[in-house]
């Protein structure tokens, strides 16, 4: 499936950030979804990739769970608090994390992964993200036109 998003006018690879402490995952994620045909913006950290969120527009998050100064949980809840959604795939390392990842998933994250990532089922997981997220605008704007005066 092409990676493609048309809803800015044109279309274009959609977006997606990767937020790994790590920079060989980072690379290795980004290679992926690259030949997915995705376009990658890497950050190293969650405070980079928060601040590009307020210059750049972005069609998805891969985000690793436990990264030192802000956790993957901190990032999600700072964009629930200030209204900003982003579908969001989690990846973590940690084999007893489900609990933790059921919560996230509860508080807006579009899926889960465990590293190793699968190729094949982040890109999925992706797609099936960006797909709701498209699904949730289209119904924010029916019902803001069904309200409005």
């Amino acid at each position: 499936m092409n990676a493609q998003l048309a809803d800015r006018g044109s279309a274009h690879a959609l977006r997606v950030a990767v937020v790994d402490d790590e920079a060989s995952v980072r690379k290795a994620l980004s290679r992926l979804l690259r030949a997915a045909g995705f376009e990658s913006r890497p950050f190293a950290t969650g405070h980079e990739f928060l601040e590009a969120c307020r210059r750049e527009p972005l069609d998805c998050v891969v985000l690793d769970m436990h990264m030192p100064e802000m956790s993957g949980l901190e990032i999600l809840r700072r964009m629930n608090d200030s209204g900003f959604f982003l579908p969001m795939v989690l990846i973590t390392a940690d084999d007893d994390e489900s609990g933790r990842c059921q919560r996230l998933l509860d508080e807006g994250a579009t899926a889960w992964l465990r590293k190793p990532v699968d190729g094949p089922q982040l890109v999925q997981s992706l797609q099936r993200a960006v797909l709701v997220a498209r699904s949730v605008h289209a119904m924010n704007a029916r019902l803001t036109a069904f309200v409005a005066p």
